[in-house]
């Protein structure tokens, strides 16, 4: 759910309503409306009083126009940007937004085994991620007594996409995907 500041009060009724519902589980990104949906999530829990109840999942590392960011300065940035805005001192779920071919894996997973131990990560995953890539990730943290990503959330939809909702998305949806469904089925 997108969040502004502007419509706080809005904001707060919706998740008044959802909250009522039974639903327990917000994602967010560091991205999202500029930070507001975190903003906005962040203080409704503290006005509602209900960290406890809630859990957590938001997403870092959203490449920007200058250049992809996933590094283990852009992971810390985020993550404390994203602490702030929520008013929390820890996540449920962290996942990077987007990934970075081109970097090894090694340091990223070191940096977010770093926050699980100090207590502001709980359980670490990618959002638009190649299976490859998160096999990659999990064979480094096995192979190095850490935790290994979770969660992953790539896109998938059970309609053939014409084209991709967004640049360089990552699907496991009809024929292209078969291969990453089933390593996802195995994993």
């Amino acid at each position: 759910m997108m969040f502004s500041t502007a419509e706080e009060e809005y904001s707060f009724d919706l998740l008044d309503t959802v909250f009522e519902a039974g639903i327990n589980t917000f994602d967010c990104g560091h991205i999202y409306g500029g930070g507001d949906c975190e903003r906005v999530l962040g203080r409704w829990i503290e006005d509602r009083g209900v960290r406890k109840e809630v859990v957590i999942l938001t997403k870092g590392c959203h490449n920007n126009a200058d250049r992809r960011r996933v590094t283990p300065f852009d992971i810390s940035a985020d993550l404390y940007d994203s602490l702030a805005r929520l008013r929390t001192d820890h996540l449920d779920l962290y996942l990077l937004h987007r990934d970075d071919p081109r970097k090894a894996v090694g340091p990223i997973v070191d940096t977010l085994n770093h926050y699980i131990q100090d207590g502001r990560i709980g359980v670490i995953g990618g959002s638009n991620w190649s299976h490859d890539r998160i096999r990659m990730a999990n064979i480094y943290a096995e192979a190095n007594g850490l935790q290994p990503f979770g969660v992953s959330s790539p896109n998938f939809s059970l309609a053939d996409q014409a084209e991709p909702p967004w640049a360089e998305c990552i699907s496991i949806s009809g024929a292209d995907g078969e291969e990453a469904r089933a390593w996802y089925q195995e994993n």
